[in-house]
């Protein structure tokens, strides 16, 4: 009975390393959300495919964080992540930074419709952001947890070129 009661013990506490490790591995891959370089005329984004998203009936949205870096972060269900989708968030994002600023003066969160008339513009970026990822490696993100995710400058003037996307590596435009 002792012995099985320490090999129990035993495999909890291999348990917990193993979660604990796990955890402290992720938060070292986070990288550094300061916003340099710039690119003139554009903001950065996060795009993340996570489950965890705000609310249990959404299956995207924008979450604007006043204190948190990235501050402008679209969220994206894994089982919905569509170039549509996509577009459309990045154009909600952009229609909310030129009515309430570039940068977040509060936090908040902000429902991606996913109907709407018409395709949004930039869908071909779109494509190749849903791809990028699908293909990125799960990494910590401040406020949201372990997410696959990328970066983006997105254009702040509306009616401006597409947003520049910096492929898979999320950091990029933030190192």
């Amino acid at each position: 009975m002792m012995i099985l009661a320490a090999v129990i013990a035993a495999l909890v506490v291999v348990g917990t390393v193993a979660v604990v490790g796990r955890t402290f591995m992720l938060k070292a891959m986070t990288p550094n959300f300061d916003w340099s370089p710039h690119f003139p005329g554009t903001t950065p984004v996060v795009l993340a495919l996570t489950n965890k998203l705000p609310r249990r009936n959404m299956d995207v949205a924008i979450i604007r964080r006043a204190t948190i870096k990235p501050y402008d972060v679209i969220l994206i269900r894994p089982a919905v992540a569509r170039a549509e989708l996509l577009a459309r968030a990045v154009q909600t994002l952009q229609a909310t930074r030129h009515t309430f600023g570039r940068l977040p003066a509060h936090d908040s969160i902000i429902r991606v419709e996913s109907a709407g008339v018409g395709l949004p513009p930039r869908m071909d970026e779109a494509e190749r952001w849903v791809d990028s990822l699908r293909g990125a490696r799960v990494m910590w993100l401040p406020g949201v947890g372990p997410a696959q995710y990328m970066g983006l400058h997105v254009f702040d003037a509306e009616g401006a070129e597409a947003p520049a996307s910096v492929g898979s590596d999320p950091a990029a435009p933030y190192r």
